[in-house]
């Protein structure tokens, strides 16, 4: 009797551990998945006890997974042998199916279900026990998963994923770091702005053409010395805005002053214009003009028309936001007033109103400012409290001087 029982016995306890063993790994796979790239180079920073093993695991994740999937799939066949053999000793009649469907349970329950819950809600714990076993059963079983490297990505020709960071990845990561409470609002957005960065034109952020402050050639350096009182460095133009020629810094005109030499034209000492395309993204602008040790671009349309002109100022407000000193006044261009409601400037670009307030005003061939845009809409100059209806917001006309929209009010709807 006792040789009979104490076989079954062991089988028992035979067929418990391997089911443990096949959850085991299960939820060591979850667990190893569900460290990030992020966290795994912290903990091996803060040089937690193996760390180094998750890092070495990690960097070849198709291996550790071929090393688990090879551990817990002979676990889970050499129970099912186990409790097939089991079932035939005690069960005569329709054993093969009783083992099949009680297998199938146990290893879907405690093999698989429970097992990757506790691994994912532990991930980084369990990384960091399991990590150097999953490394020494790697070692062991290497000529068994060459085969299955070779198979898979020589006849198979699977590829291993790429380990390069995507931008969405980088957002997604800033958007958890300030739910949780790892960043503040302001970091948040400051990280957004560098990622949209290289995605604005030139001509959403110039000063268009129509409020460049300008000089005339022939223009005396004491009538010039009134415009520099706000402007350092100002376009100097040819009969008309359209025809630039040059940019006077006050600078250059220091030596000139203080010798008085008042009567001097501004073309005397001005330096050559910097040309640039509406359509120049301004990360790559920027690197121009450092290059150059420019502080300002005149912007051009296709024709070579003057649309405008850019600053470094310019490109750097739109990640830092407003750079002023203390006597230049605020005038923003954008300016919320109520939870659906902006003020803003009509001069401002129609692509970075989309941009900035999420609205989808279609930009069409012959503008490309909101008050433009509107004008083409409605097929004259509005009057000043006139509404327009539009197909994303309703707009009220704060502002208008001569033939100009100066200031409006946007409700989104």
């Amino acid at each position: 009797m006792v040789d009979i029982i104490i076989p079954h016995f062991i089988e028992a306890i035979g067929l418990i551990m391997l089911v443990f063993l096949s959850g085991l790994f299960s939820g060591t796979e979850t667990a190893l998945l569900s460290v990030s790239r992020f966290k795994v180079r912290h903990l091996l920073k803060k040089k937690r006890l193996g760390a180094i093993s998750l890092h070495k695991l990690r960097e070849n994740p198709h291996r550790m997974l071929t090393t688990l999937l090879i551990c817990n799939n002979m676990a889970a066949v050499s129970a099912s042998v186990l409790a097939t053999d089991l079932a035939l000793k005690y069960l005569s009649n329709n054993a093969i199916a009783v083992a099949t469907g009680t297998m199938t349970f146990l290893i879907l329950l405690f093999g698989d279900i429970i097992p990757k819950s506790l691994g994912a809600t532990y991930s980084e714990r369990a990384s960091l026990i399991m990590a150097p076993l999953v490394r020494f059963l790697g070692i062991i079983l290497f000529p068994l998963i060459m085969v299955f490297d070779f198979i898979t990505h020589r006849i198979f020709r699977i590829r291993r994923p790429s380990h390069k960071i995507t931008e969405e990845e980088v957002k997604t990561i800033v958007d958890m770091a300030n739910d949780e409470g790892g960043i503040d609002k302001d970091e948040k957005e400051l990280i957004q702005k560098i990622f949209k960065f290289d995605d604005i034109n030139a001509s959403e952020i110039m000063t268009p053409r129509t409020d460049m402050v300008t000089l005339e050639v022939g223009t005396k350096l004491r009538d010039a010395l009134e415009k520099v009182k706000m402007h350092s460095r100002i376009p100097v133009h040819k009969k008309s805005k359209d025809k630039i020629v040059g940019i006077f810094y006050f600078k250059d005109a220091m030596e000139h002053i203080q010798n008085k030499r008042f009567d001097m034209p501004v073309e005397r000492i001005m330096r050559q214009p910097f040309f640039v395309p509406e359509t120049k993204k301004i990360d790559a602008l920027l690197k121009v003009l450092q290059k150059k040790t420019l502080q300002m671009a005149i912007v051009v349309d296709e024709h070579g028309g003057i649309s405008g002109l850019i600053t470094v100022e310019d490109i750097l407000e739109e990640i830092v936001g407003e750079i002023r000193d203390e006597t230049e006044k605020i005038i923003l261009d954008i300016v919320k007033t109520g939870k659906k409601s902006y003020k803003i400037l009509g001069m401002i670009s129609l692509e970075k109103v989309n941009r900035k307030l999420m609205t989808k005003f279609s930009a069409e061939k012959g503008y490309d400012t909101l008050s433009g845009y509107i004008m083409h809409k409605i097929g004259r100059i509005p009057e000043q409290g006139e509404e327009i209806e539009l197909e994303d917001a309703k707009i009220r006309i704060t502002e208008v001087s001569g033939n100009r929209i100066k200031e409006v009010i946007l409700t989104k709807r």
